[in-house]
């Protein structure tokens, strides 16, 4: 087992007793999340690109983090897409 394969089963171990917790806590709704912004998510990214590049046996997860560049591209291209009149007019309505 590589040391990234740990690390990820740690994770999800930690995961699972954090998400128990999070059952309890979900009424709570005082705390608020920042929004993040597309640029934001874009460069974290790229940070946990660079990492993955440097361990071994991280293909499978480089993968997903391509996916997820995709994603993020797509939306933040789409949210700087101009309405076109008609859907302007279409969206007040």
């Amino acid at each position: 087992m590589t040391n990234l394969s740990k690390i990820l089963l740690k994770y999800t171990e930690n995961r699972q007793v954090d998400d128990s917790e999070a059952d309890d806590s979900e009424a709570d709704d005082s705390v608020k999340l920042s929004i993040v912004n597309y640029s934001d998510a874009a460069n974290s990214l790229e940070v946990v690109r660079s990492f993955l590049q440097q361990q071994e046996d991280s293909k499978e997860l480089l993968k997903h983090i391509n996916a997820l560049d995709h994603y993020i591209s797509l939306n933040s291209m789409n949210v700087m897409k101009q309405m076109t009149i008609d859907e302007f007019f279409n969206q007040q309505q």
